[in-house]
């Protein structure tokens, strides 16, 4: 059978590559890009697709992805003679760890900043924030200063470079994403206008609990089959925790919507009614009071039946609040985690060639930017609105040509007991009169009978 399947794909693999050579797109972006395939084997479509053989599916998958690494085009890989290759992984990662254990114990305040440790053993591997510093740069600098912003404790190059090689091993035992059934893009029937929704961290808690799974290993069956199996047991947990999550996004803004459809980390919500700058800002709103609102990046389209234009306008969006945390020179190395990890931003892409900023902050981080001083909580508005600029100009949309549709801070109102009034105070949060004054606003609302909370009434006072 594998004899078959193995000159199967040689001949498919012969026939699709003739078809791309042929095509003038591919020339086109060999020619614009100034790739040569001689240069390297991923710019040559030949090796575009890898397979492999195992006695399951992971096994399989682990023996493709060692396939993407050789010069052989056209040669289906087999776990059991490549099974050498994941031991010395397998073992090279337990070595890795102990020794970044060792290490941070040595130094006093690192190990507890830095370091969990995995239920049920008295090893540790780094917390799950760490993993999310990792994979959003490979940058040493960079790793040093959100390190240190984030944890508070400096690290060296020495550290940065051994958490870096530790994050990419482990990233060599990540699952494979297996679904179950394919689901349509739901975006074709956006009468209204549509929310798609793309949570963050996912990956980074795939690689922790990959992190743990192999410790365990370790030390309970120190076996690089069994670890593999343990790897897939380990991503069960974080599926679960995450379906977890989308519930409760479905939960916080169902009322929005017309129909909601989740494909892995990604959602796609048809609103009941075209958006306007109020049901934005209700939106945002909504996420910002669910514990898991912040995890969200979310981008507002207006109406149309074409689901390409809809898919490239939702990932421009994307794009841009995600840069505006994870580029180098992002919010990610100057604004404090602990107001961070509360922003939910939502890119407005329902103007014409125009990407509106609407974000605001859970309660825990206002509460976090009260207690800044006053000079640090003005700076915030203004790091938001650079970052926003900045993140117009990356490479990857920087041809489309937007332009800023203006950032817009929402202050979410908690909900309302029926008929009672209740009186927010809300800090300086960084909007400051021409005159040099800041401003203190203090917002009020009234319940109206059954309805919920009203809109809230503002009262500004300079001081």
């Amino acid at each position: 059978m594998q004899k078959e399947i193995q000159e199967l794909f040689a001949e498919t693999n012969r026939e699709f590559t003739a078809q791309v050579k042929k095509a003038d797109w591919y020339n086109d972006l060999l020619m614009q890009n100034g790739y040569d395939p001689t240069d390297h084997i991923s710019y040559a479509s030949e090796h575009w697709a890898k397979a492999g053989f195992g006695d399951t599916a992971d096994e399989a998958g682990l023996a493709a992805r060692y396939m993407r690494g050789t010069s052989d085009a056209a040669t289906v890989g087999n776990f059991n003679q490549v099974e050498q290759h994941f031991k010395n992984s397998f073992h090279s990662i337990a070595e890795q760890r102990q020794n970044l254990e060792t290490s941070f114990r040595a130094t006093a305040g690192k190990f507890k900043a830095l370091m969990e440790t995995v239920p049920g053993t008295q090893l540790a591997v780094p917390q799950l924030e760490v993993f999310k510093i990792l994979r959003k740069t490979s940058d040493n600098a960079v790793i040093i200063r959100r390190i240190k912003l984030r944890f508070g404790v400096n690290i060296g190059d020495t550290d940065a470079t051994a958490l870096k090689k530790y994050f990419q091993d482990l990233d060599g035992f990540s699952p494979g994403i297996y679904v179950g059934k394919r689901e349509s893009s739901i975006l074709g029937m956006n009468h209204n206008g549509a929310l798609t929704m793309d949570f963050e961290g996912l990956g980074a808690e795939n690689i922790h609990a990959v992190a743990k799974a192999m410790a365990r290993s370790s030390v309970e069956s120190p076996d690089v089959r069994q670890a593999i199996i343990q790897v897939r047991g380990s991503e069960a947990d974080v599926t679960a925790r995450f379906k977890a999550k989308q519930n409760s996004i479905t939960g916080a803004l169902e009322h929005h919507a017309e129909r909601i459809q989740f494909s892995g980390d990604d959602g796609n919500l048809l609103l009941r009614a075209k958006p306007s700058v109020a049901s934005i800002d209700s939106i945002v709103s909504d996420l910002a009071r669910n514990p898991d609102g912040a995890a969200v990046r979310s981008v507002v389209i207006g109406p149309t039946s074409n689901v390409t234009i809809a898919s490239d306008l939702s990932t421009h969006g994307e794009t841009v609040l995600k840069a505006m945390k994870e580029s180098s020179d992002s919010l990610e190395g100057v604004v404090p985690h602990a107001i961070l990890k509360g922003l939910v931003m939502t890119a407005d892409m329902t103007q014409p060639s125009t990407i509106r900023l609407v974000f605001a902050l859970s309660n825990d981080s206002r509460m976090a930017l009260s207690h800044l001083p006053v000079s640090e909580r003005s700076q915030f508005i203004s790091r938001v609105e650079q970052a926003f600029l900045k993140a117009l100009k990356v490479k990857e949309i920087e041809d489309f040509h937007y332009q800023s549709g203006g950032v817009r801070w929402v202050n979410p109102l908690s909900a309302v007991p029926q008929g009672q009034w209740i009186w927010e105070k809300y800090p300086t949060y960084g909007k400051t009169h021409a005159s040099g004054l800041s401003w203190l606003a203090i917002s009020f609302t009234r319940a109206r009978n059954g309805e919920g909370a009203s809109s809230p009434q503002t009262l500004v006072i300079s001081s």
